[in-house]
């Protein structure tokens, strides 16, 4: 459908502001963000589960405080061994331990928590979740744990994924498809999902011989992001740094899904009505000064979307029109956080922006 003059306006007008604003009121009071909530699980051993939970970990701690970990595989190629000061070790057969986890889980305190499940502990520690009610509560609290299911081609992971999803109906679970671990295998089939916030996680693979670089060298995966790492050779240094950029736009994307989730369940149903050039202005018109926050919601996903867009601006964008989408997208949010009453007309145009965002953000071709 051809878009209106009001609309050309509005992306217009939408389009120019994508710097950061800032805002004051007495309607704004300071609070903890919400902060993700990711169960690293797998039923079977040597699936790469840790590595993916100790890439997860690497990648939560550029540009977020350091997040709160739990080890629940601590034999073997522990997370504890990677992270002695972040991981704690939980024990699912200790009452004490068990409950400091979930407690720990389930407070809101801006801190990203990351649980890496072995296998030895998967069926206790969703059955004592569904005993407490721990994704229920979850919920209440407006918090959404992810499960990153470590794919692979055995019929026990097979079937522990599809019986995931029907005891947790509600719940995100994402396959983390591992090139190293599957060697080839096409198992998207094997592991559907009905959303795009399910979309899996590629982890490509990284080579023995980097990978023996990086464990004699005892730097973080994080270390290697920012900078070249000292006594690596240069040649396996670029090797090594081009690939963990590549794994950390995976996470980097995730986290824009699942954003884009939390924002499509915000909305209501609007319907994207014609507007005049003038009504436009009058809802889109971006005032300096005194900006009181109306719509707490809004403001939290305009700041995620805000720090999203700028990591994405610090690594460089992919595409021209995810940047073009991402842009319009949070100018949005921030109108709609200082409108009062709530415009029709924004809240329209963001889902519209959401689309289209989505859509580029998935595409095979971008």
């Amino acid at each position: 459908m051809p878009a209106s003059d009001g609309q050309k306006e509005a992306a217009a007008a939408l389009g120019k502001h994508g710097e950061r604003p800032t805002c004051r009121g007495a309607s704004f009071t300071e609070e903890k963000k919400q902060a993700p909530i990711f169960i690293v699980a797998s039923p079977r051993p040597q699936v790469g589960k840790t590595f993916v939970a100790r890439l997860l970990v690497d990648f939560q701690r550029l540009g977020h405080d350091d997040p709160v970990v739990f080890d629940l595989n601590p034999r073997g190629d522990a997370l504890k061994d990677y992270f002695p000061d972040l991981a704690t070790v939980t024990d699912l057969n200790e009452i004490k331990s068990q409950m400091a986890m979930f407690d720990r889980l389930i407070v809101d305190d801006g801190l990203a928590k990351i649980v890496d499940l072995g296998h030895s502990s998967f069926e206790r520690f969703f059955a004592i979740s569904e005993e407490i009610g721990f994704f229920r509560e979850a919920a209440r609290r407006s918090l959404d744990p992810v499960i990153l299911f470590a794919a692979n081609s055995h019929p026990v992971a097979i079937n522990a994924y599809a019986d995931l999803k029907r005891r947790l109906r509600g719940v995100i679970i994402v396959p983390v498809l591992n090139e190293e671990i599957l060697k080839g295998k096409k198992l998207r089939e094997e592991f559907p999902f009905a959303h795009a916030a399910a979309i899996p996680v590629q982890i490509p693979t990284l080579a023995p011989m980097l990978k023996a670089q990086i464990e004699k060298s005892l730097y973080s995966f994080s270390d290697v992001h920012g900078k070249l790492p000292i006594g690596i050779p240069i040649g396996l240094a670029f090797e090594l740094r081009s690939w963990t950029w590549r794994t950390f736009i995976e996470f980097r994307e995730l986290e824009l899904r699942l954003l884009l989730e939390k924002l499509r369940a915000s909305l209501p149903v609007v319907g994207l009505r014609q507007h005049t050039s003038r009504e436009a202005k009058r809802w889109l018109r971006l005032e300096s000064g005194y900006m009181p926050i109306y719509h707490r919601q809004f403001w939290d996903m305009y700041e995620q979307m805000h720090a999203w867009c700028e990591r994405q601006h610090h690594e460089g964008w992919p595409s021209p029109e995810l940047e073009r989408w991402a842009t319009l997208v949070k100018t949005a949010l921030w109108q709609l956080a200082h409108t009062k009453p709530t415009s029709e007309f924004v809240l329209a145009s963001l889902a519209e922006y959401t689309d289209k965002l989505e859509a580029e953000l998935n595409s095979p071709h971008r």
